[in-house]
């Protein structure tokens, strides 16, 4: 299998002109397109869309990620947009202290001390894909197992149903695969099958995350039905899309025997984690996420003006020779960890989740599956949404 980053065509696009909404970019040249915005300075300008900078260097997002005073999200998160207008999205588009008042009751069902209560939801929704996997002998690891493990375990959390369970996956979809001009169209067809939930356990209770939170905030008035809802919506898309890419591109690579034999070889649990944790670094499902400076900021060198739109591209920064050696090449020892859940107060919430399903189920193939291997070419999604890049398809056997 050929490595992320060995095709080194160039970028068509000039960087002073990058536009993560371009359907140009994809992991042949996306890579190299980051390493050129590294190699040239340490924050650039972009004229693309609504114009904003970049920081690129693993430092300096880092930096920047944990600094929410003066690289703010309150006025939108995603790249290429102007100030937001609509709704903010909880809580990644508020800054404390609202934002504590959300993240504190959306990151309730997966603190460390509840993360284990959920295994066993996720074993089974494994062992579910698996048998199914098996069964056929030959399948898709976007469609037959990532989506169905990911969607089953997070609808289960919130308490949907199986009709609202399909209906939130096909709208997720036509979410994320908006281009910039119709992303607000799909924003608005989801919001309403999530207010029309929302509504639903407003007039009956129901089990699960949001019905717990619609029934109690019902009593205490702790949020109102649009601050609901827009809970609903982080949990509901953000909460399992991700873990999709994520999956396809571990099992992409687990079913590379060249890969698997040398760094899974032993099965043991510290081998799984590596594997995984590589996997996010190296293809990130989430490759940046805008912020707006409240003042102006010297990022090592390069003043940034008060009141712009910065893109901190966590995905260059997971490929920075400074402190990735050989970035494109896959190496679950390496240290260093990763920037693949983002950093600092917006830290993705439910990344210890996503960690337990992905070792989960590589675990689960690894024991049942020891000859998984690749039955065609995966098909690279590219960049879509203006930050996410997965998989189409990935075709595999059991071998």
């Amino acid at each position: 299998m050929t490595e992320t980053g060995t095709n080194k065509r160039p970028a068509a696009t000039a960087l002073d002109a990058f536009d993560p909404w371009s359907d140009e970019w994809n992991r042949s040249n996306i890579w190299a397109t980051y390493r050129a915005m590294r190699e040239a300075a340490p924050a650039m300008y972009s004229g693309a869309r609504c114009g904003f900078w970049m920081l690129s260097r693993h430092a300096d997002v880092k930096r920047a990620a944990l600094n929410n005073k003066v690289f703010s999200s309150a006025h939108g998160s995603q790249v290429g947009f102007d100030r937001t207008t609509t709704p903010p999205s909880a809580a990644i588009e508020f800054d404390p202290p609202d934002h504590r008042r959300y993240r504190s009751v959306m990151i309730a069902p997966f603190t460390a001390a509840r993360i284990g209560q959920l295994s066993g939801l996720v074993d089974r929704h494994v062992r579910i894909v698996v048998d199914r996997a098996l069964a056929a002998g030959s399948f898709d690891v976007v469609h037959d197992v990532g989506a169905p493990l990911a969607v089953g375990v997070i609808s289960e959390i919130i308490g949907f149903d199986d009709e609202a369970r399909d209906r939130n996956r096909e709208l997720a979809l036509a979410v994320v695969g908006a281009g910039h001009e119709a992303a607000t169209i799909a924003h608005a067809a989801y919001d309403a099958f999530l207010a029309e939930e929302v509504r639903r356990r407003i007039e009956t209770p129901m089990p699960g995350f949001l019905g717990e939170l619609v029934t109690r905030s019902m009593a205490d008035g702790e949020f109102e039905p649009p601050e609901l809802l827009s809970i609903a919506r982080a949990m509901a898309l953000a909460g399992h899309h991700t873990t999709i890419n994520g999956v396809a591109s571990m099992l992409l690579r687990a079913a590379d025997p060249s890969i698997r034999d040398r760094w899974l070889s032993a099965r043991d649990e510290s081998a799984i984690s590596e594997f995984v944790e590589e996997s996010l670094r190296i293809d990130p499902p989430i490759h940046m996420e805008a912020r707006w400076t409240t003042e102006a900021v010297n990022v090592s060198g390069v003043l940034v003006p008060a009141d712009v739109q910065v893109a901190l591209i966590f995905g260059s920064a997971n490929h920075d020779e400074s402190v990735y050696p050989d970035p494109d090449q896959f190496i679950p020892a390496r240290p260093g960890g990763h920037l693949a859940f983002g950093h600092g107060i917006h830290t993705c919430l439910g990344m210890g989740l996503a960690r337990m399903e992905m070792a989960t189920l590589l675990k689960e193939m690894l024991e049942r599956m020891p000859g998984l291997r690749l039955d065609g070419d995966p098909v690279d999604s590219g960049m879509f949404f203006g930050h996410h890049m997965g998989w189409d398809s990935v075709p595999a056997a059991v071998g």
